[in-house]
């Protein structure tokens, strides 16, 4: 009687649904180059449906979801998570929080608030510019 339970528990496990950071565009720690561009606003209205914070972070569509289980952005296991960004010319680095999705499929850009420039000591001005981030 208790293989029985016991088989039936390793089943559950086999099927059970692969967990954060098994996607290759979401492995943890791997490194991403991109276009950073900034985000007018306050994040309000995200995907993650989690209050913004700053400094915030919306991820390229490939990317966030690939973490969103059966296509509830609010489920998605990247939100609330802390991403690393760097400046790829100066080195300078800062940390954001996962709160948006973007449309971009880029699957190397991001989306951030006017908080994450100024720590990467990038001018606002530029709108865009090439950065590295990782979860």
């Amino acid at each position: 009687m208790n293989s029985i339970y016991l088989l039936a528990l390793l089943g559950l496990a086999v099927a059970a649904p692969t967990t954060l950071y098994t996607h290759p565009l979401i492995r943890k720690g791997a490194a991403h180059e991109g276009d950073m561009t900034w985000k007018e606003g306050d994040f309000s209205g995200n995907a993650c449906g989690i209050p913004p914070s700053l400094p915030a972070v919306a991820l390229n569509a490939p990317t966030f979801d690939a973490s969103t289980p059966g296509g509830n952005p609010n489920a998605n296991t990247l939100c609330g998570q802390k991403i690393r960004i760097w400046n790829l010319a100066t080195g300078a680095e800062t940390y954001a929080t996962v709160v948006d999705r973007m449309t971009v499929q880029d699957a190397g850009a991001i989306d951030v608030s006017q908080e994450v420039f100024g720590a990467l000591g990038i001018d606002s001005g530029m709108g865009r510019c090439r950065v590295g981030w990782s979860l």
